[in-house]
């Protein structure tokens, strides 16, 4: 397949003769698609087809973020050293923003890595945090198995084991998935060296008894090698000599094999130091000298050195190797308090990471949501407007209806009115038959004084008459008929308002002038509107809603 791809690359160099690199953009995307397909597989293969792309050709953002994710990629697998961050956060910038969340997860995951090669080991974590934000959302379980395998690294370098060996779990069970064994197997012996550095080596010893298994199931010597020195090691540590000796006699001829790096030499020659075969011991540790490749493997074997040289009586020997594995163990601790400090920093970066993933995932949320709100309260907004319209129109239509209604009222109870007062006014020609009595017409034209006095005499009689009770009560009854019952409720008022107070009212409600008040009465109509104003204002004391319904009378007429 690698040698199809490489015959059409040749085709696409030819568009750039000069220099034998690809320039034109639909050549570059098939590169970078022939790149994306066999990177997990053929690293090197894949590494030959990015190289022939001109960097100095590609234009648009879109196309640099790809090749700067694709390269950056190829270059990791292919174990090329970084000397900056550059080119990859060009990518990751441009994918964050992207609705391609395949691209976003790796931009973020080689990002991750990069750092992790430049040994920014808070910058890889929360890169490789931000990239696991998007794990639920791709399906792709070989990137899901890169991701947790390098988180599960950043931990365990942080000596955080207990998160480290949760990560390789996740990691072996997604090549497991691919059916990639050789990562699963890795991982699982990472998720065992974690269990062995928390000095938990029953729960290591069975993860390495699963890995042995695995790898002979699938004929990978290289695995169950390593499982049986890590389990021979682990019983080493943990003092369980018998179950060492049973180890070592069983795979005799993997110990014993020409390859020294199957078993160190150092552990070895620990081993043989605990069974007391010092004879052994030393050869192994002679051996070791050039084999240590750790700060652990020089306190073990200078630890050897010392139980030698004291087994031997050589004192000051002894001295100096103890002094020397002393002086390392320090170092060592010192260092794995710092990397435990670096490592209680990740909780930390990790919500920190989080809250600024939540925001960029609900970034376009929280803009349609401003959208939506601003268009509820517009939409809100032009209902009240409309509502409150419809209201007002409703109002108005009220207010119609009660003019209406109260202009029908008024216009009734004028026509009582003026019905009440042509009954009172028949009353009075029929009492004072003919009219011609009336005072106001006839007395004060008559110069006859005696003349004026026998007609005044009649007058009186006949305003007497006028004003006896069974009168009174027709005009109280007319009265309520027109004022809904008005003389019974001023009636009720009882002893608060006197007799004569009250013949005035009956012949203000019914419409009579002043004037015509006076001549009734026998007094000036001065007096009668002062006694009026006196009236109403004792009423109002007395009780002001009879007061407002006499007013409606009142200002009726």
């Amino acid at each position: 397949m690698a040698s199809i791809l490489l015959l059409a690359l040749i085709s696409f160099s030819c568009n750039h003769p000069n220099d034998n690199q690809v320039s034109s953009r639909k050549a570059i995307n098939s590169i970078l698609d022939s790149v994306e397909n066999i990177m997990d597989e053929d690293a090197k293969s894949a590494d030959s087809l990015v190289q022939l792309i001109d960097p100095h050709s590609i234009k648009g953002r879109k196309l640099r973020a790809r090749y700067g994710l694709f390269y950056t990629a190829v270059q990791f697998k292919n174990y090329q050293p970084f000397s900056s961050d550059s080119l990859i956060m060009e990518s990751v910038r441009y994918y964050s923003r992207s609705k391609n969340t395949d691209y976003r997860f790796l931009s973020y995951y080689y990002l991750g890595c990069v750092y992790h090669e430049l040994g920014k080991i808070t910058d890889a974590s929360v890169a490789f945090a931000q990239a696991e934000q998007l794990v639920d959302l791709i399906g792709n379980d070989h990137w899901k198995g890169l991701l947790y395998y390098r988180l599960g690294c950043i931990y365990k370098e942080s000596y955080y084991l207990n998160r480290a060996k949760e990560y390789f779990d996740k990691a072996s069970l997604f090549y497991e998935n691919e059916d990639n064994y050789s990562r699963s197997l890795l991982s699982l012996s990472q998720a065992a060296s974690c269990e062995s550095d928390m000095l938990h080596f029953d729960a290591a010893d069975s993860i390495y008894m699963l890995i042995q298994q695995c790898a002979t199931s699938n004929k990978n010597e290289g695995y169950f090698k390593k499982a049986v020195y890590f389990r021979f090691l682990n019983y080493v540590f943990s003092d369980k000599l018998d179950s060492a000796t049973v180890l070592l006699d069983k795979y005799h001829s993997i110990i014993d094999s020409p390859n020294i790096d199957n078993f160190s030499p150092i552990v070895l020659a620990m081993y043989y130091n605990k069974i007391n075969d010092y004879s052994r011991s030393e050869s192994y540790l002679k051996i070791g000298k050039d084999h240590i490749k750790t700060g652990g493997d020089s306190i073990y074997w200078f630890y050897c050195n010392f139980v030698m040289a004291e087994h031997k009586g050589e004192v000051q020997k002894a001295l100096d190797y103890q002094k020397e594995c002393t002086s390392l163990q320090y170092e060592d601790l010192r260092r794995n308090l710092y990397k435990s400090v670096l490592g209680a920093q990740k909780d930390y970066f990790y919500k920190v990471v989080e809250l600024e993933a939540e925001k960029k995932k609900n970034r376009n949320t929280i803009i349609v949501s401003s959208i939506v709100i601003l268009a509820f309260i517009l939409s809100s907004l032009l209902y009240v407007s409309l509502k409150r319209r419809r209201e007002a129109e409703l109002k108005k239509r009220d207010y119609l209806c009660a003019i209406n209604e109260l202009t029908t009222q008024i216009s009734l109870k004028q026509d009582k009115i003026s019905k009440l007062n042509d009954k009172v006014r028949e009353m009075l020609r029929q009492q004072f038959n003919p009219t011609d009595y009336l005072y106001t017409r006839y007395y004060e034209q008559i110069d006859d004084s005696k003349k004026a006095e026998r007609l005044y005499g009649v007058i009186r009689r006949q305003m007497e008459d006028f004003t006896n009770p069974k009168n009174i009560d027709r005009i109280d009854e007319l009265l309520d008929e027109s004022f809904d019952g008005i003389m019974t409720k001023v009636l009720s008022l009882g002893p608060n308002i006197k007799e004569k107070d009250l013949l005035l009212l009956r012949f203000v409600l019914a419409g009579f002038s002043s004037k015509s008040i006076a001549a009734i009465l026998g007094d000036t109509h001065l007096n009668i509107n002062q006694r009026k104003k006196r009236l109403l204002d004792k009423i109002q004391i007395a009780s002001p809603k009879l007061m407002d319904e006499l007013s409606i009378a009142l200002n009726s007429k």
